[in-house]
């Protein structure tokens, strides 16, 4: 017997346990962003990204990124939130843009422990409870197969 028949579960198991704890923590992230600071920050780029996948055509995704600065300190960054996005229609992707302009300002909602780490929608959504659901249900799933 090998050693990966009789540890064969073990990969999956620490797999799926590691993406648990990432959904996990950016569960808790979206939550403790309700309450991070505000100030204003520049946009530098804001657009819709293509990307293409032969089975299932085009999926496009909302791209920002913009810079700010807290303490006398500049910082950039490209993230929106730490709600779970899924590759979503291009509709959906640009109302996500909605009001973001290169050059213009926007209200950046940062970490006051750690002013690198900002967002420019605060809070969780349903989505990020989905792939914590979807990640405990996994297992039963393959379990029942």
């Amino acid at each position: 017997m090998t050693w990966l028949m009789a540890h064969g579960k073990l990969l999956p198991t620490l797999l799926l346990g590691g993406m648990m704890l990432w959904e996990l923590q950016r569960l808790g992230l979206a939550v403790a962003s309700q309450g991070w600071r505000v100030t204003t920050g520049r946009v530098h780029q804001a657009f819709v990204d293509a990307a293409r996948d032969p089975e299932f055509g085009y999926s496009y995704s909302a791209r920002v990124r913009y810079s700010y600065v807290v303490r006398g300190v500049s910082f950039e960054s490209t993230r929106m939130s730490y709600r779970l996005n899924s590759p979503s229609g291009f509709k959906s992707s640009s109302r996500q843009l909605h009001g973001l302009v290169g050059g213009g300002e926007v209200a950046v909602y940062y970490d006051p422990v750690r002013p690198s780490r900002s967002v420019l929608v605060r809070g969780w959504s349903a989505s990020n409870l989905l792939g914590i659901v979807l990640l405990l249900a996994f297992p039963g799933f393959v379990a029942l197969r």
